[in-house]
């Protein structure tokens, strides 16, 4: 929608190449397996069990093409996970679903660390750090067809210090 003028502005999890856009680094997020906060997960998680032996469980994906998606390959890479080596039952789109299936026990996904802090706070779910490869960029995006106003330059500002701030505590 930014690449085509339909809106100024959209916050994305994946650059990608385009010379119609700017791409603006403004937060970092980490991806974790996230899995039901009930057995066998605890127990899983309590031996620290091999994360290849954890993806052999029921996988909730994220739509192909997504960022989560994109940055959860990637993630996996150095365990020698293959996307397809993963026992999919189900993908979706929404994130918040996604979250719901998960914490009712129909499977285990990938998702970023912002997103599950609240079923995490509530003992929902439960997750599993991924390593430094899991590490991403969320960027904002605008589009170079369109003028700059003041109040994008200020969006723009706000965003990148309250996600610089949030990242030294």
């Amino acid at each position: 929608m930014v690449m085509d003028g339909t809106i100024d502005l959209g916050l994305i999890g994946q650059k990608y190449s385009s010379s119609r856009c700017e791409f603006i680094p403004f937060c970092h997020d980490q991806l974790f397996l996230v899995m039901p906060a009930t057995e066998p997960y605890l127990r899983l998680k309590a031996e620290k069990t091999d994360i290849r032996r954890i993806l052999e469980y029921p996988f909730i994906m994220r739509k192909h093409g997504s960022g989560t998606w994109s940055a959860a390959v990637q993630a996996l890479e150095p365990y020698g996970v293959s996307a397809r080596s993963l026992h999919v039952v189900l993908s979706t789109n929404d994130l918040q679903s996604l979250l719901q299936m998960v914490a009712g026990g129909m499977g285990i996904s990938i998702c970023s660390e912002y997103s599950i802090r609240g079923f995490e706070e509530q003992k929902r779910v439960i997750s599993y750090p991924l390593g430094e490869k899991s590490r991403r960029c969320f960027y904002i995006c605008r589009s170079l067809n369109r003028q700059e106003t003041p109040l994008m330059r200020q969006f723009i500002r706000c965003a990148v210090e309250t996600c610089s701030a949030q990242e030294m505590l």
